[in-house]
């Protein structure tokens, strides 16, 4: 993962679960991402597509 002791997984999970609170009080919310030394290349796709759905 991109922190010490945390994976791709949680800090996607993270940031889903902050833009679900942006969206539900009518905030505006964005996102830019960098793949900076692979760090999101062991993320299983399906995984991804279902969080940010939730």
């Amino acid at each position: 993962g991109t922190l010490f002791k945390r994976s791709t997984i949680n800090i996607i999970g993270s940031i889903a679960y902050n833009i679900k609170d942006f969206l539900e009080y009518s905030l505006f919310a964005a996102l830019i991402t960098f793949d900076v030394k692979n760090a999101f290349n062991t993320i299983l796709i399906n995984y991804l597509i279902l969080r940010l759905k939730e």
